[in-house]
């Protein structure tokens, strides 16, 4: 990307004031459209959205991420692989 480049971001499902002016801050504009640099969701989204992602496309949450971030999810998938 060059200078030129308008970096986009959407908040899908979401209106969080702190992401918003984060990403305003930092030169990126909000859209609604398709075509975005950096989608924000609160949770892992629907595996449509994963579908056509373009490699310059970033997404906060990927599917199924809550196994690696919730202590309990982590501790049990950590005891699990111990058992195997």
């Amino acid at each position: 990307m060059d200078s030129r480049t308008i970096l986009s971001f959407k908040l899908f499902k979401c209106d969080i004031k702190l992401i918003r002016s984060i990403f305003t801050h930092n030169g990126f504009a909000a859209t609604e459209s398709h075509d975005w640099n950096c989608l924000w969701i609160n949770s892992s989204g629907k595996s449509y959205i994963y579908e056509n992602l373009n490699e310059y496309q970033k997404v906060n949450h990927f599917p199924h991420s809550y196994e690696l971030t919730r202590k309990d999810r982590l501790a049990y998938n950590i005891n699990k692989m111990e058992a195997r």
